[in-house]
C-alpha cells in the first residue's frame, strides 16, 4: 500500500455520547511486562517503543481505551483527531480513559497489515498500553476499541481477530480482508471464538483503490464476520480513500453502544437515525 494521501478532515466538535452500557469484563486481559511510563498526553515509551497518547483522562478514573493505527506514511498526530473526533478526545480528557496513537516502524514480527507497516510486535505494544492503563486505574476494560485508516484499517482487521480476547468493537476506514504480498487477513482466526465483537466498516466506493480495492476488502470483512454471527455494517461514503468527517460522531457512538460481549447488538433492529444515510442496514 503506497503512502496514503493527506485527506482526513478535522473531525467533529459536537457533544459526544457517553458510554451507554457497560459490558462484561474480559477474562484474558494483558499484564505489564516492564515498568509503565506516566500516562499523561504526549509521546511515551512502552518497553522502548514510542506511543503517542493523544488524549488521557484523570489518573485513577476509568474510561474507554481507544487504539488507533495510522495509514502508510502518516502519523497519529495528523490522523487521530480526524478519525476519533475532537469531541471524543475531549470526552476522554474530561471523563477518563486513553486514546493511544501507535507509530509504525519501531517493532518487528509477522506482517499484520499486508505491507509491513504494522506487525505482531505492534500488537504486543498495544497489550502493554492496555496493561499500563489498567494498572493506573484508567481503563474501563469493557470498552477497549480499535480503529485505523488504510494500512491501519488492515491492521485493525487483523487485530480484531488476534485480540478478540479483549476488544469490544472496532471501526475500519478503508481496511478489510485482503490478499497482498502473500499476506491474507482472511486466514486469521479469533483468539476468543466466543466474543462477537461488532464492526463498523467504512470504504470510499469503487474509487477507494490504493494498490488494492478497499471496497472489496471491506465487504469481504463484513461477510466473514456475519458468517460468524457478528454485527458488521458497511458504510460506502463514496469519496475514495479518505476518512469521512461526517461519520466521526457515529464512530464514537458505535463504540459507546458496543461494550465487550454486547450481544445482541442494540443495532440489530436498525442503525440510529443520526448515522449517515450511506450506511447499510445491519
Amino acid at each position: 500500500v503506497p503512502t496514503d494521501p493527506a485527506v482526513p478532515s478535522p473531525g467533529d466538535t459536537t457533544a459526544p455520547t457517553p458510554p451507554t452500557a457497560t459490558g462484561a469484563t474480559p477474562d484474558d486481559l494483558p499484564t505489564t511486562t516492564a515498568a509503565c511510563p506516566d500516562l499523561n498526553e504526549g509521546i511515551r515509551s512502552f518497553t522502548g517503543v514510542d506511543v503517542n497518547l493523544i488524549a488521557t483522562g484523570p489518573s485513577g478514573t476509568p474510561g474507554p481505551i481507544i487504539l488507533y493505527w495510522h495509514g502508510t506514511g502518516s502519523n497519529p498526530s495528523f490522523e487521530v483527531p480526524a478519525g476519533v473526533g475532537q469531541a471524543g478526545l475531549q470526552a476522554i480528557r474530561s471523563g477518563g480513559g486513553i486514546v493511544a496513537g501507535f507509530i509504525s516502524g519501531q517493532t518487528s514480527g509477522t506482517n499484520s497489515s499486508g505491507n509491513d507497516v504494522w506487525n505482531t510486535g505492534d500488537m504486543a505494544i498495544a497489550d502493554e498500553v492496555i496493561a499500563c492503563a489498567i494498572e493506573a486505574g484508567m481503563a474501563d476494560t469493557s470498552h477497549i476499541h480499535s480503529l485505523g485508516m488504510s494500512a491501519g484499517g488492515l491492521m485493525t482487521t487483523n487485530f480484531s481477530y488476534q485480540r478478540s480476547n479483549y476488544l469490544a468493537s472496532v471501526v475500519t476506514y478503508s481496511g478489510g480482508h485482503i490478499v497482498f504480498n502473500g499476506f491474507d487477513t482472511t486466514s486469521t482466526t479469533k483468539r476468543n471464538s466466543s466474543n462477537q465483537f461488532a464492526a463498523l466498516i467504512f470504504h470510499g466506493g469503487t474509487s477507494d483503490v490504493v494498490t488494492i480495492p478497499f471496497k472489496d476488502g471491506s465487504e469481504a470483512y463484513r461477510d466473514h464476520l456475519r458468517s460468524q454471527g457478528h454485527l458488521a455494517v458497511v458504510c460506502d461514503h463514496g469519496d475514495g480513500h479518505t476518512i469521512p468527517g461526517d461519520a466521526v460522531p457515529s464512530v464514537w457512538q458505535f463504540f459507546m453502544d458496543h461494550p465487550y460481549q454486547q450481544d445482541p447488538s442494540p443495532y440489530a433492529g436498525g442503525l440510529p437515525a443520526s448515522f449517515p444515510s450511506y450506511c447499510e442496514s445491519p
